[in-house]
């Protein structure tokens, strides 16, 4: 215990001397010379890779932003490809109609007791009922292979000789519902590509399902025919998926 006193006050006198002082700093400024250069030397590198990094940032943001618009442009492409798609196949089909649940084996018994058994004279016949006389057909077709009776009637492709009469037919074919059966089970439609019907579908099945979650009660859901699209309250949810490339 006397020895670290006597050191300590062997360093304190020491240390109150100039010559002390001056081999102190001899020693000392040299150190902190060399720390500091080396410090600012870290510090510079540091500068230099914060710099790297803020210019690798801001190109990555600037890419970021060019991929969005090229993202941007690619979607109005393909919606556009898609439009255009979908002009070339609804003017192939714009002639056709499908009818479904006209029976293939049945017959169809007229006013006048006569039998038809033919799809033509059955076609004409459910025509006539609906006030559509003197309709032009060119083609009528089953779809799709042959079944046994015990299934459902293959739904049948009729096109028109005029597309415009397309649309007071299927306007018309409304009525079959109050006639009796088997007239009663007949529906015609538009002839659509089938992955335009899915996505139609799949869409409205959406409507559907938001309509029936208790959450969305008293929101105004619905399918919006000219943006293709499901709402909720004016805000689109889901829009028609391009498909049919």
């Amino acid at each position: 215990m006397n020895d670290v006193a006597n050191f300590g006050a062997i360093l304190r006198r020491a240390l109150r001397d100039p010559e002390t002082i001056d081999v102190f700093r001899g020693i000392l400024e040299p150190m902190m010379e060399d720390q500091t250069k080396k410090l600012k030397k870290e510090i510079r590198s540091i500068k230099v890779e914060v710099e790297q990094v803020k210019q690798k940032t801001d190109d990555l943001e600037k890419r970021v932003g060019e991929l969005e618009i090229e993202n941007k442009d690619l979607s109005q492409t393909i919606q556009h490809q898609q439009k255009f798609l979908e002009s070339l196949d609804y003017d192939q089909r714009k002639h056709n109609m499908i009818m479904m649940g006209l029976g293939e084996t049945e017959p169809i018994i007229t006013e006048d007791e006569v039998e038809l058994t033919t799809d033509a004279g059955k076609i004409n016949h459910i025509l006539r009922k609906i006030g559509q006389n003197d309709i032009g057909i060119s083609s009528i077709q089953r779809l799709g292979k042959e079944r046994n009776n015990l299934g459902r009637p293959r739904p049948i492709k009729i096109t028109l000789k005029c597309s415009s009469q397309r649309k007071e037919i299927l306007q018309a074919a409304r009525n079959l519902h109050g006639e009796a059966a088997p007239l009663s089970r007949i529906f015609i439609k538009k002839d659509t590509h089938p992955d335009i019907s899915r996505e139609y579908k799949r869409l409205r099945d959406v409507e559907r399902k938001e309509k029936e979650k208790p959450e969305n009660q008293g929101r105004e859901i619905k399918y919006d025919h000219s943006t293709r699209s499901v709402k909720i309250d004016n805000m689109i949810i889901d829009t028609f998926r391009p498909a049919f490339l």
